[in-house]
């Protein structure tokens, strides 16, 4: 069963996950720059494989804070942010199937995780450690790491769909 997370943003991606095998990356910052970013993310995924269900970390609007409680992130970039939200959320309306939200706290807390994005790659590499080397390689893979925890909580966690037998 394929699994598409998604950890939204630039730096994000998205991971189609196959049991505890990551089969494919598309890094964010490979699309959401384009002068037209929906039809860039939606030529993209046409190549891709089909998931069985979407989990995509959910979003809220306010302001985005370092450790210390002070916003670091700006009204463009808030903007930016929520655009580009809202055109993953539409293009990944393409594959007819279930998109499920779920709040960063929430599957971090399962898979117990913080804001720490060095603990993200480290159980990444652990849970997929044939994709290890490649994926997680660098700190900059946290958005890919993420994205795969999200596709894993989402096995681990969710109700999947029930694959009928036809008689």
């Amino acid at each position: 069963m394929i699994i598409l997370g998604v950890d939204p943003g630039v730096t994000g991606a998205m991971a189609f996950v196959d049991g505890n095998h990551v089969i494919s990356i598309i890094d964010h910052d490979t699309w959401c720059n384009a002068h037209d970013a929906a039809r860039e993310l939606y030529h993209l995924l046409d190549g891709f494989y089909k998931p069985e269900i979407v989990v995509i970390e959910a979003q809220h609007a306010r302001p985005a804070r370092d450790k210390n409680g002070k916003v670091v992130q700006g009204i463009a970039s808030t903007w930016n942010y929520a655009e580009h939200y809202g055109i993953l959320l539409g293009v990944l309306t393409q594959y007819e199937v279930s998109v499920h939200k779920v709040n960063p706290a929430v599957w971090k807390a399962n898979m117990h995780l913080d804001r720490d994005k060095e603990k993200s790659l480290n159980l990444a590499r652990k849970l997929f450690p044939t994709n290890a080397h490649d994926m997680f390689k660098l700190k900059k893979h946290h958005g890919r790491a993420e994205a795969a925890l999200i596709a894993y909580y989402g096995v681990r966690f969710l109700p999947l769909p029930v694959k009928r037998r036809v008689l």
